[in-house]
C-alpha cells in the first residue's frame, strides 16, 4: 500500500519531469516564484523596522499615558492630561500599578550664543529617571542620571542628533561645554542617537533645574465647572477662593491687555 510519503515523492517527480519539457515556463514560474519572495521579505523588513520595531525604546509597547477622564461628562469638562506637581508626586509615592513612572514638559528654549539669541526647537523639561526608563543611551557623553534629579545639582541637558549636526556640524568637541539656555548657564553632558526623537525636541533638560509650571485658567468663573470640578451649590461669589486652592495662577483678562498673577 502506497504512503503519503511515496505518493509525494511520485508528484514531485512528476512535475520536475513537466519542468524539463517546458524550460521557458520553468524560468518565468522560477522568477515570479523568487521575485514574490523577495518583494515579501523587503514589505516585511519595512513593516517591521516603522512599524513594530521603530521606536529604540525599552519595552515600549508595554508603556501608556494615563489622564483623568471625566465619566460623568458633566459640566463639558472630558478629562485632562495634564498634572500638577503634587499630582505628578502623589502617583509616583502611592504608584502600585506601574513598574516606573516619568513626567516631561514642553518648554520654549531660548539659546544665547554670547553673539545673538534664537530660539532652538522645543526643549522638555523631564523627571532625571526618563533616560533609565527609556533604556536609550547615548552616542556621546551620557544622559541624565538620579543624581541631576537632586535640588542642587548643577543644570545640564542633552542634544538631539539632528540638532547637533544643524547647528553645531556634528562637532564632538561642544560636548560639556556650558550653554547659555533660557539665560541660565547649562552644561551639554550628552547627545543621543539620530534614531531618538523622544518627545520631538531639540534638548532635554532635568526638570529641578527650572521653576516649576503655573497652572491656571481664565475660567474659573464659569458655571459649567459646577459639578465638575466646583462642589455643587458653592456659591459664585466663593470660586476665586475654591480655585485658589488648586492652581497657582489665574488669568485677569481686561479690554487691552492681560496678565498672569500668582
Amino acid at each position: 500500500m502506497e504512503s503519503h510519503v511515496d505518493g509525494l515523492a511520485r508528484d514531485f517527480l512528476y512535475a520536475l519531469r513537466n519542468l524539463r519539457k517546458n524550460r521557458r515556463f520553468s524560468l518565468v514560474a522560477i522568477f515570479a516564484l523568487a521575485l514574490g519572495i523577495g518583494a515579501t521579505t523587503v514589505m516585511f523588513s519595512v513593516i517591521y523596522g516603522v512599524v513594530i520595531d521603530g521606536l529604540p525604546y525599552k519595552n515600549f509597547e508595554r508603556s501608556v499615558v494615563f489622564r483623568v477622564q471625566n465619566l460623568a461628562n458633566v459640566g463639558g469638562w472630558k478629562g485632562r492630561d495634564f498634572f500638577l506637581p503634587d499630582e505628578t508626586r502623589a502617583f509616583r509615592e502611592q504608584n502600585h500599578v506601574f513598574e516606573e513612572t516619568i513626567a516631561y514638559n514642553g518648554i520654549r528654549l531660548q539659546y544665547d550664543n554670547g553673539k545673538s539669541i534664537r530660539y532652538w526647537p522645543r526643549g522638555e523639561t523631564v523627571t532625571a529617571n526618563t533616560f533609565d526608563f527609556l533604556g536609550v543611551p547615548p552616542l556621546l557623553g551620557r544622559t541624565l542620571s538620579p543624581d541631576d534629579g537632586r535640588l542642587d545639582a548643577p543644570p545640564v541637558f542633552v542634544m538631539n542628533y539632528h540638532v547637533w549636526q544643524s547647528e553645531f556640524g556634528g562637532d564632538p568637541n561642544i560636548l560639556n561645554k556650558i550653554f547659555i539656555l533660557n539665560g541660565k548657564p547649562t552644561t551639554l553632558v550628552g547627545i543621543m542617537p539620530s534614531r531618538f526623537n523622544a518627545f520631538r525636541v531639540g534638548a532635554i533638560l532635568s526638570s529641578v533645574n527650572h521653576p516649576p509650571i503655573l497652572l491656571g485658567t481664565s475660567s474659573f468663573t464659569a458655571t459649567g465647572w459646577q459639578g465638575s470640578f466646583y462642589p455643587r451649590g458653592l456659591r459664585p461669589a466663593d470660586y476665586l477662593s475654591y480655585y485658589a486652592q488648586h492652581f497657582d495662577t489665574v488669568e485677569m483678562c481686561c479690554e487691552s491687555t492681560a496678565s498672569l498673577s500668582r
